[in-house]
């Protein structure tokens, strides 16, 4: 085990956490019984009426997310900052083998899910894909897999993504760029000098 000069114990415990059940697995291989593949849905039309979880991202930006994306009617709530929870219940639900900040975000999507305030019947979540080499390219499918092995199989995972790559089907979520880039870049601008001001 590669442990790195870091004062984050987060990769740490990952790594070790990966090696344990990588020797689990190989001990169970002979008792493995294949099981049904259940996928979330996908994100149609009538989903629209939906409330949209999306994580905490900052202080300064979060906020405005639910009003510039309230302008082409969608509702959209962000989630508290991130905590020790979410944290434990990413490594319960997320892939090993992603980065820190992944099974985080992971892990407070499906806290929110599982915290009984939603109906999941009325429920999406969000997050943003970056369609590159990064491995943010994989946040969606892992955090399906995640949802789904939550038991919850009514929430659809829509993604958003700027550099027009995106890798996740959802016919019900088209943003109308003209009327949302104007406020979004007065949002950013102001939010950048609110936090410098702070």
């Amino acid at each position: 085990i590669k442990v790195d000069d870091i004062t984050s114990t987060g990769s740490v415990r990952l790594r070790l956490r990966s090696l344990l059940e990588s020797a689990q697995t190989r001990e169970n291989a002979m008792a493995f019984e294949p099981r049904p593949v259940l996928h979330t849905p996908v994100f149609q039309m009538e989903d629209r009426i939906r409330t949209i979880l999306v994580p905490h991202f900052s202080d300064f930006y979060s906020p405005l997310i639910p009003a510039v994306l309230a302008r082409d009617g969608y509702k959209v709530e962000v989630l508290p900052p991130a905590d020790t929870q979410s944290a434990e219940i990413g490594l319960i639900y997320a892939n090993n083998e992603i980065c820190y900040p992944a099974t985080v975000v992971i892990g407070d999507l499906v806290k929110a899910l599982l915290s009984g305030k939603y109906n999941l019947n009325e429920t999406a979540v969000c997050i943003n894909q970056t369609g590159g080499q990064c491995r943010a390219t994989n946040y969606v499918p892992n955090l399906k897999k995640a949802i789904v092995d939550a038991g919850i199989t009514t929430v659809p995972v829509i993604s958003t993504a700027f550099s027009g790559s995106l890798f996740n089907e959802q016919p019900g979520f088209k943003l109308n760029l003209r009327k949302l880039i104007m406020p979004a870049f007065n949002g950013i601008l102001f939010g950048d000098a609110i936090a410098n001001m702070y």
